[in-house]
């Protein structure tokens, strides 16, 4: 006796590729692991541009009023002993330029090192900077509104124009200084970013 389904597979069309096992069909197993992570984006490092011009116009500052200072302190010495052999007096008319003086070389230090400090991303760089700066605006106003353009036998030349392009620039310098820009550069070399790890996936 004869099956419709035997085991000669009468009633079916020939199968191709062998016969087939009955059942379901195969599932695919998820890979073990762990789930595939984003990685986040590194900081973005805050531009140092303000600073580093701020660091190189405190630096010329810094010298010129150095440098001058020194300059004018050797001219006062020749002026106040002339002056003072021609008269014979002790008196001394030159108090004013002889505290200019004294402003430019100590603004000049105060630059000098600020500019140091700041190049070096320390935030009491930006404080000297800040104090040369101010000091330099003092004497600058000293200059031009308390001393007399003629001071005993010697006509003294203010320099007017000079003076107040070295305002500008010593304003100019404390508001780069101080912009929140030049701040974040200086703290980003204070307090870095910790790198970040992630464990490694299993093969």
């Amino acid at each position: 006796m004869s099956y419709p389904y035997g085991s000669y597979g009468q009633g079916f069309p020939p199968q191709s590729g062998g016969p087939q096992q009955p059942g379901f069909p195969p599932q695919p197993f998820p890979q073990p692991g762990f789930p595939q992570q984003p990685f986040a984006a590194a900081p973005q490092k805050p531009s140092g541009v303000t600073g580093i011009i701020a660091g190189v116009l405190a630096g010329l500052g810094g010298l010129a009023n150095f440098v001058g200072g020194i300059a004018m302190a050797f001219g006062l010495a020749i002026m106040i002993g002339a002056s003072t052999d021609a008269t014979g007096s002790t008196d001394n008319p030159w108090t004013g330029l002889i505290a200019i003086t004294v402003l430019n070389v100590v603004s000049g230090l105060l630059l000098l090192i600020g500019t140091v400090t700041l190049l070096l991303r320390k935030m009491v760089g930006r404080w000297l900077v800040v104090a040369g700066c101010a000091v330099s605006i003092l004497s600058t106003l000293i200059n031009l509104t308390l001393l007399p353009s003629f001071i005993a036998d010697y006509e003294y030349d203010r320099g007017v124009g000079p003076d107040l392009v070295g305002v500008m620039f010593a304003i100019t310098t404390i508001v780069l200084v101080l912009l929140p820009s030049t701040t974040a550069w200086i703290k980003a070399r204070q307090y870095p970013v910790a790198p970040q790890f992630y464990p490694p996936y299993p093969g």
